[in-house]
């Protein structure tokens, strides 16, 4: 992900000021001063509402419920990260084509539209039909100066076990569909390697959901995350046995 880009208060901009007995402007454009004053506001203020909204997901119980129905999604995603790094899995992010995108964004269930996506390409290559992995859907709004532009992309988890990583890899990307890049730079749609031993799996959780209040705005479903079935099996049995939870 992109590091957020630093707003200075806009406190410290003063739009120019019109004398007292001088009537205001009639015509022509604000000026820019002013208008960049507004649009750092309103900046501020969509940040401070992320923010807010972002809060219980960041700080998730040290305990979660012992019973699997008892999770929410996002705990039952934070599982994952958990039991993913215990068995030394992997973290991903894929971008999608803006094709496949464009069909995510008109299903009333984005999450199982693209899991049927991956799970078609990983029945395709022997010894990856069963791995466990789990994911949530992601809407980055593009970054001032930046030059990266808003788009749909997921951010997950998985347990290759003995499986090929370059298999895997493959296999990801082709569930992100065709980004028509040239062959020398594809490796850049799918980016799959081990956990941060700095972040952790809570690190990872937190930015899974780093951009959920505008993800849910953007997606017509409310389904912004996925765990497999083989994923769900290891969860049941991760529930009594991983840290944090006794």
């Amino acid at each position: 992900g992109d590091a957020r880009d630093t707003v200075s208060p806009v406190s410290d901009i003063h739009p120019p000021t019109t004398p007292r007995h001088s009537p205001p402007p009639t015509h022509g454009p604000a000026t820019p001063t002013v208008s960049l004053a507004i649009r750092l506001q309103r900046q501020l203020v969509e940040r401070a509402a992320r923010q807010r909204a972002a809060h219980e997901l960041f700080h998730p119980p040290a305990v979660l419920p012992k019973s699997w129905r008892n999770l929410n999604r996002d705990q039952k995603l934070l599982l994952a990260a958990r039991t993913a790094e215990a068995h030394r899995g992997l973290v991903f992010t894929l971008k999608l084509s803006l094709d496949t995108e464009r069909r995510a964004r008109a299903s009333s269930n984005p999450s199982r539209f693209l899991s049927n996506r991956i799970n078609e390409e990983l029945r395709k290559t022997p010894g990856l039909s069963s791995i466990p992995y789990g994911f949530a859907i992601e809407f980055a709004p593009p970054r001032i100066h930046s030059g990266h532009h808003a788009r749909l992309h997921i951010h997950g988890v998985v347990i290759p076990g003995r499986a090929d990583h370059a298999a895997l890899r493959r296999a990801l990307r082709r569930a992100g569909g065709d980004m028509h890049m040239p062959h020398e730079a594809r490796g850049t749609q799918i980016d799959l390697r081990g956990f941060d031993p700095t972040r952790g799996a809570e690190g990872w959780f937190r930015y899974l959901v780093k951009d959920r209040s505008i993800t849910r705005q953007f997606l017509l479903g409310c389904h912004l995350s996925y765990i497999s079935n083989a994923m769900r099996d290891e969860l049941k049995c991760a529930l009594n046995i991983i840290p944090n939870n006794p």
